[in-house]
């Protein structure tokens, strides 16, 4: 392909997704569905204007490499801890049987074992993307039908990572006797060590000593490497690019540049995901869909019906009221994200055969356009099943995956470390970030819960959940980098409390016109003052 060319599908295939972006998100539907559509309508079964190559394709399984990361930064260990009974209970019998079921229905169908496995695998998965975009939207996740849920698409998050290194081996297994499978599971044993044991202590190593570096760029680039690294190696083991970068994002789930790297990597993930949904839709034959349209739908239909009464059963079993098993059931019958991505590996092998990709993947986009209207009827059932229940309180020894009520601390030097402090004898709760590495490794080590990140980035705020905290708290040394972030938390959250250090009365006086409600200047500025001013009567609605 001539250069030119490829600018030109690069422009068209951008201009599809910003416009099927925006259009969607106003439309309140999930931009995955826009994505696809936006494929649809460029791709060769529609208007024809862009043609899939091994670029784009390249550029879309990278995107499918940086969405596994981000899962696996998403899972630290403790958080599983905190959702394993749910996680076993729920989320892995509802793969397991959804699987079985749909395996045995397709075999009965004439499918072979490996297509049918395929396809029961990916239609097992739902879309954590869109349900948990509608239980942030209505402020759900803390309910048990939210936490439930998020067990149920965390424990999905984590099979997956399996299923693609099993679609792999049976893809590379069709002509390959013992020995071969053998030396799969030897390279796959390799693998596990390397990741396991070795690279962890590079990991802390390499951020440790760049953190220190204070260049924003150096961060940016060695994430990118990580991620890179990590997919390639699993790869050159025989696995699939995707476990190595899921495993890469575990492991640094579990350090304190978490939340720096997570915003590091969201343009990079954004951008190849809308490419890789753009790349399915365009593998899509809309002549075909419309020919065998009473197969779509009876499939989509099926699909919602046979995974909805599989979670309602094992909600139910789980002792979930009928109204909440009722609504989960609703809220996760539909295929998702991962479907797509299994059955694209999957054809990419050869194991599924090309008709039926298409009929599977056009069936799997139609079960998540109707989840947000199942999702409506779901809470409507549930309030009418259990309203004799409403009343009954949650459960006093579950915990919120979400923290609510905290303070954020932008800065950990000697102000901040005692305000964390002081903080803590108050029983208030607290999440810190700090941009040097170093203060990061020695406060975590004395147990304070700060993590490496720089505060004025939006996606670091969002990571420390800025919106659900009573009040901010910036304890940064530096004037400059104090007024822009009042400027900006006061920008994106109007309403938000913020206490600033400021350097003299007319750096107190540039604070206060930027938004902030408190200022204690530098000279008088104490931890303890600031803790009182983050007592029990500092709130939104003050």
């Amino acid at each position: 392909m001539h250069e030119p060319d490829l600018l030109v599908d690069v422009t068209v295939i951008l201009l599809a997704a910003i416009t099927a972006a925006a259009l969607f998100q106003r439309l309140k539907v999930s931009v995955v569905l826009g994505y696809l559509l936006a494929g649809v309508v460029v791709g060769p079964g529609a208007l024809g204007l862009v043609a899939r190559n091994e670029t784009i394709d390249l550029l879309a399984e990278l995107g499918v490499v940086f969405l596994l990361f981000s899962v696996g930064l998403e899972l630290p260990l403790q958080r599983l801890r905190t959702l394993r009974n749910q996680m076993l209970g729920l989320g892995l019998a509802q793969v397991v049987a959804t699987i079985v079921v749909i395996l045995a229905l397709l075999w009965l169908a004439g499918f072979n074992p490996a297509e049918a496995f395929v396809l029961a695998a990916a239609l097992a998965l739902s879309s954590t993307a869109l349900v948990l975009r509608m239980l942030s939207d209505s402020r759900e996740i803390a309910t048990r039908v939210g936490r439930n849920a998020l067990a149920v698409l965390l424990t999905q998050d984590v099979v997956v990572a399996v299923l693609l290194v099993a679609v792999g081996i049976l893809g590379q297994t069709s002509d390959v006797g013992w020995e071969g499978l053998a030396l799969i599971a030897g390279r796959v044993a390799l693998a596990l060590v390397l990741f396991l044991f070795l690279a962890p202590r590079l990991t802390q190593f390499l951020f440790s000593r760049v953190a220190a570096l204070a260049l924003p760029e150096i961060f940016t680039a060695l994430t990118l490497l990580i991620v890179i690294l990590f997919a390639w190696v699993s790869e050159a083991v025989g696995l699939s690019m995707g476990l190595g970068a899921f495993i890469a994002g575990m492991l640094l789930a579990e350090t304190s540049y978490r939340h720096q790297v997570a915003a590091d990597i969201l343009p990079f993930r954004v951008l190849l995901l809308g490419l890789f949904f753009l790349s399915v839709g365009m593998s899509l034959d809309l002549s075909y869909a419309f020919a065998e349209a009473d197969k779509v739908l009876g499939l989509a239909i099926g699909l919602l019906a046979i995974k909805g009464v599989i979670l309602f059963v094992i909600a139910s079993s789980a002792r979930q009221m009928p109204g909440e098993a009722l609504r989960l059931s609703l809220l996760l019958a539909q295929g998702g994200e991962f479907s797509f991505v299994l059955i694209g590996v999957g054809a990419g092998h050869g194991l599924v055969g090309a008709e039926n990709a298409q009929l599977f993947i056009v069936a799997v986009a139609i079960s998540m356009i109707a989840t947000p209207l199942l999702a409506k009827a779901g809470r409507t059932l549930q309030r009418r099943i259990d309203h004799p229940r409403a009343a009954l309180p949650e459960s006093e020894g579950e915990n919120k995956e979400t923290p609510e009520d905290h303070v954020v601390i932008a800065g950990f030097g000697r102000l901040g470390r005692t305000l964390a402090g002081n903080l803590t004898q108050d029983n208030l709760p607290y999440i810190a970030v700090d941009i040097s590495g170093q203060e990061v490794d020695l406060a975590r080590r004395e147990g304070f819960r700060v993590y490496f990140g720089d505060a004025t980035r939006p996606e670091v705020l969002e990571a420390l959940h800025l919106g659900a905290a009573r009040a901010v708290a910036i304890c940064i040394s530096d004037p400059e980098h104090t007024s822009q972030l009042v400027a900006l938390i006061h920008y994106i959250f109007p309403e938000m409390p913020i206490l600033a250090r400021a350097y003299d009365e007319r750096h107190a006086a540039e604070l206060r016109a930027l938004g902030a409600t408190d200022v204690i200047t530098e000279l008088s500025a104490t931890g303890r003052q600031f803790a009182r001013k983050l007592g029990a009567g500092t709130t939104r609605d003050d």
